[in-house]
């Protein structure tokens, strides 16, 4: 214990609502292999690769929350300084990845970065959580909907399905899309802890539909990352045969 500690800073857990843009966060940030082996996976789906899926799975500290913030920081504005930081770090890593990654991110948004949607999971729908998300990077994003009316038309269509509490799927997945139509870049959505609504999902099956994941996978130019402890089956305790079939399917 006279040589050997702990890196505080290194070991702090990291929460994407309140460390976005953090740049202490970004710095303390340790890229591990597996993190480079990620990152190469997400540049060849941007260069082309038919995949635009990705679920992080482990137990709490392997350091998922950690990396999908420093990913969000790689895909922002690459005049901002936390994105600026965020490569320096990946080239002093891996000179010929960061560059790979920097050219694909500025050809597929224009020099513009993504559209970044990023929310904390709780006990509750998938459906309602994602509409949370969709609606705080609305109301935070000034870059990518400058058409302030369509924006806010946008917002509202949310907080009328929010006020009903009616998070019906085919309506929140035609907001996203009319979104999509919006901005000219692609959208990246990070769901962390999203084993909170599987858990959900388990004991309520009439709520939520995890089949929306499915719908925005399945569209072009929409990047989704979700963020859980254990594998999809663990979660499906308690639902019937067919159940288990359809989350199968996801």
């Amino acid at each position: 214990s006279e040589f050997v500690y702990p890196d505080i800073k290194a070991a702090r857990s990291v929460n994407l609502e309140r460390d976005a843009g953090s740049e202490s966060t970004i710095r303390d940030y340790v890229i591990t292999s597996r993190s480079l082996d990620i990152i190469k996976r997400f540049t060849k789906s941007l260069n082309g690769e038919r995949i635009s899926a990705w679920s992080l799975s482990g137990p709490y500290g392997m350091g998922k929350s950690s990396f999908v913030n420093y990913l969000l920081s790689l895909t922002g504005n690459p005049s901002s300084s936390v994105t600026t930081l965020a490569y320096k770090k990946l080239h002093d890593s891996e000179k010929r990845l960061a560059r790979m990654l920097s050219e694909a991110c500025s050809e597929r948004t224009f020099g513009k970065g993504f559209l970044q949607i990023s929310v904390t999971a709780a006990y509750e729908p998938i459906n309602q959580t994602l509409t949370k998300g969709l609606c705080q990077c609305l109301v935070n994003d000034k870059v990518h909907i400058k058409d302030k009316s369509k924006r806010i038309d946008a917002i509202a269509s949310l907080d009328r399905i929010t006020e009903q509490n009616i998070f019906e799927t085919r309506a929140v997945a035609d907001i996203f899309f009319k979104v999509q139509r919006l901005v000219k870049v692609p959208i990246l959505i990070v769901v962390d802890e999203f084993g909170k609504n599987l858990e959900y999902m388990a004991h309520h099956p009439d709520k939520g539909d995890i089949y929306i994941l499915q719908m925005l996978a399945e569209t072009d130019r929409i990047f989704l990352w979700v963020c859980l402890h254990q594998a999809f089956d663990d979660y499906a305790t308690g639902l019937t045969t067919q159940q288990r079939i359809e989350w199968a399917k996801v």
